[in-house]
């Protein structure tokens, strides 16, 4: 008789014969410490700049549960440079039911909010590059304006075209702030 069986029938007399050695029930496997291991190699490869070895860890986490919170969060920080991408890994780490507590939504949003405050600094920085030359050349074209044409147009031109840029600096800077 199968193993798999319990019990059946003889196929000469027709009497119920019962398996002894039958094996019954169901064998789950739990598979949470591997899961948490994984999480914690794909959390320590990317604090070390690892991405290679952090998708590895993040894509055996995601085999073991795909319902994980935490490797759909790692997920997003590696997709961060596709925007399309980054949206869909936070939204499937928010849906998902498995979380470990090795990676959240709260270290995910402090990485992000991190590197776009390195890209607003940046910006800053940018933008008064961008005004002290076209001040300087602004400059240089009014005196060369008022020594050939005894006219200080270009200076005034210079004078509004810098308010204007430092207005709508402004203007975009206090709109950035209030985006989430």
């Amino acid at each position: 008789m199968d193993s798999g069986l319990t019990s059946g029938f003889c196929t000469y007399c027709g009497a119920k014969i019962v398996n002894e050695n039958a094996v019954v029930g169901k064998v789950t496997l739990n598979r949470a410490d591997e899961l948490v291991n994984s999480l914690k190699l794909a959390r320590a490869a990317l604090v070390d700049g690892d991405r290679q070895a952090c998708q590895t860890y993040v894509n055996t986490a995601l085999v073991i549960e795909p319902e994980s919170s935490d490797a759909w969060f790692i997920k997003a920080v590696l997709d961060k440079e596709d925007d399309r991408q980054y949206q869909i890994d936070k939204a499937r780490g928010i849906r998902g039911t498995v979380q470990s507590g090795v990676f959240t939504l709260k270290d995910l949003d402090r990485i992000w909010n991190a590197d776009y405050k390195e890209h607003r600094e940046n910006r800053n920085i940018l933008f008064i590059v961008g005004l002290f030359f076209i001040g300087f050349f602004g400059m240089a074209l009014s005196i060369v304006g008022l020594a050939v044409w005894g006219t200080f147009i270009p200076l005034i031109v210079t004078i509004v075209l810098i308010v204007a840029l430092i207005a709508i600096h402004m203007f975009a800077k206090k709109r950035m702030e209030r985006m989430p």
